[in-house]
């Protein structure tokens, strides 16, 4: 399949029926979902669920300046899902930071969003993006607070890395990214 790479562990066994699928989405991370793994494999997917981890280039600290287009990105995760579980099989969806973008992207596709039975937000930006300062802040780094060694460290290792940089700059739609409590539909 073109588009972001994905990683694919089938369900450890048949008495995982219960549990629906994990998609997985990181944030912004130096080797893209590798650094998920222990939390994934280990944290949420403990019970042998079947599990996808979705790579993103630009913002995994990879040498791309490819960025696919939002309407892409859902058309290939939901390619990815109807061929290794089939069509008719809901999913758990779970982002990390950045990894909710794609997440508000599959929660607004009027062919995937009925799949949608549990949504997991760890640390999500998708729900403070309407907030003036929050990417000036990671782009650009104008709040006087950022003076601490945490600070300094995101700001190198993500936000000033050439290629996370290019496509947080010049491909990703921020107002496309917004996630908002009315776009979220029962039964999630």
């Amino acid at each position: 399949i073109n588009g972001p790479a994905y990683w694919h562990r089938p369900s450890a066994n048949d008495s995982c029926g219960s549990h629906s699928p994990l998609l997985f989405f990181h944030g912004i991370s130096p080797g893209g979902y590798v650094m998920y793994l222990p939390m994934v494999l280990w944290g949420l997917c403990n019970d042998g669920r079947a599990a996808f981890l979705f790579e993103n280039n630009p913002i995994s600290c990879r040498p791309s300046f490819h960025a696919d287009t939002e309407h892409h990105t859902v058309q290939v995760v939901v390619d990815a899902v109807n061929q290794h579980i089939g069509s008719n099989e809901n999913v758990t969806i779970c982002g990390h930071s950045f990894g909710s973008c794609p997440m508000t992207w599959l929660i607004r596709s009027p062919e995937f969003i009925s799949r949608i039975q549990q949504i997991v937000l760890l640390d999500p930006v998708t729900i403070v993006l309407h907030e003036p300062d929050v990417i000036d802040n990671f782009i650009y780094g104008k709040r006087a607070s950022n003076n601490s060694i945490g600070s300094a460290v995101i700001r190198l290792a993500a936000s000033s890395e050439l290629f996370t940089n290019h496509y947080l700059r010049r491909h990703f739609a921020w107002y496309n990214s917004e996630l908002w409590l009315l776009d979220i539909s029962p039964p999630a």
